[in-house]
């Protein structure tokens, strides 16, 4: 018999760079498990609640986020979803400010 236990360990090595030239931030990340459908990247405004911004592919690694405007504080976050259905546990908060 399986147990699915139905959370996976967090994304935790998550990089950002702001470019203000091309009015982007990218975010790059560390997920070492197998079987990953996808990742679900969440921003939120500083006062406001996460939304769903993209879901990439299991073969991304990266993310350019360029709908910003300036003077925000952004808040993202990144999600695993596994072929079986299972997640991850969100990621912390990667706060940029633009």
């Amino acid at each position: 018999m399986f147990f699915e236990t139905g959370f996976r360990k967090k994304i935790i090595n998550i990089n950002q760079s702001v470019d203000r030239t091309k009015k982007t931030i990218t975010l790059n990340w560390d997920y070492a498990e197998k079987e990953i459908e996808k990742f679900i990247i969440y921003r939120a405004k500083l006062t406001e609640p996460l939304t769903i911004i993209k879901t990439v592919t299991s073969a991304s690694v990266s993310f350019e986020d360029n709908t910003l405007n300036i003077g925000n504080t952004y808040e993202y976050r990144i999600k695993a979803i596994y072929n079986n259905g299972a997640e991850s546990i969100i990621s912390d908060a990667v706060i940029v400010e633009y």
